[in-house]
């Protein structure tokens, strides 16, 4: 299973699917199946073009896990390489960091789970 984020570029100036700015859709085959499960569940294509001059809808990155592609909006180090988490270091002023618990309730975020789908 693989983890694919679609984060809205606003382009056009709105949000496509409001509340949601950051979506995640869990799939066995990779990203190519997750844009198939964004289309079945929001009926629209999110590699369109809303405007010419802002690009693509949304942002389209796969990862292994959730936790990695959470991590940078949870503000957790995190070394895409070996798809861990970067050991934490201490600075002079307090880290804020969310876990991936707390991220997920936000408002803005959506997360698909395959399993959930049906036929999935």
């Amino acid at each position: 299973m693989s983890w694919t984020q679609f984060r809205d570029m606003h382009s056009g100036g709105a949000i496509k699917e409001p509340p949601y700015e950051e979506i995640y859709i869990e799939s066995p085959k990779g990203e190519h199946q997750a844009i198939d499960i964004f289309v079945s569940v929001f009926g629209h294509d999110p590699t369109d073009i809303a405007c010419d001059c802002c690009g693509q809808n949304y942002s389209i990155d796969e990862y292994y896990s959730l936790d990695e592609a959470s991590a940078f909006a949870c503000n957790i180090p995190w070394d895409y390489k070996s798809h861990k988490p970067k050991p934490k270091i201490q600075y002079a002023y307090k880290q804020y960091e969310i876990t991936l618990d707390e991220y997920i309730l936000r408002k803005h975020v959506k997360v698909i789970h395959f399993n959930e789908l049906s036929g999935g």
